[in-house]
């Protein structure tokens, strides 16, 4: 299964797509980060930008879990994330966590 990731990763780097680390698996029966450790550190091998999302569909849901996925980042890595205009990423912004 890894190969396919791989190359999907390629293909958004040679594109400029950033590629979201979400948290609403931790509120799921799955109980984990999407995508896996294994995945998040292809995307660091291959410097893809990140974004962190938790697919908040309740107010207080809204960035729920972050440090565990900056955590997940930092230890694959990955030690910014991507600010975006336009669509585009314009600017990389270190990840910043608390302990």
């Amino acid at each position: 299964m890894l190969p396919q990731w791989e190359s999907l990763i390629k293909t958004a780097q040679e594109n400029g797509l950033a590629i979201e680390i979400n948290t609403s698996g931790l509120r799921k029966p799955v109980g984990e980060i999407y995508p896996s450790e294994k995945i998040v550190e292809l995307i660091s091998k291959y410097e893809v930008p990140i974004v962190f999302g938790s697919d908040a569909h309740r107010p207080e849901d809204v960035g729920r879990d972050f440090e565990l996925a900056k955590a997940l980042a930092l230890k694959c890595g990955i030690t910014s994330v991507g600010r975006f205009e336009k669509r585009k990423v314009v600017q990389q912004v270190p990840i910043e966590h608390r302990s």
